[in-house]
């Protein structure tokens, strides 16, 4: 099985370099509103029309598994 990298890019858009996906998570306690977790994750795949499908997913997920936490106010809060 073939390790597959992300992208990553700056707030302007520019190549930075490629990471495995578990080196592009945030740390612990890092918050984020709803539209800004989604808009940096639906960057990571800029090309795919099912980007903002993946984005939800990979937030639904990380909160089933107790990795997010989303607040009353529609903040993620990463707690793991």
């Amino acid at each position: 099985m073939m390790n597959k990298t992300i992208p990553v890019f700056d707030e302007a858009g520019n190549y930075i370099k490629d990471v495995f996906p578990r080196y592009a998570i945030q740390s612990i306690g890092v918050s984020f509103s709803v539209r800004d977790a989604m808009n940096k994750l639906i960057a990571l795949f800029p090309n795919d029309p099912y980007a903002r499908y993946k984005a939800a997913g990979a937030l639904g997920g990380a909160s089933n598994h107790g990795c997010l936490s989303l607040d009353n106010n529609g903040v993620w809060i990463r707690i793991k």
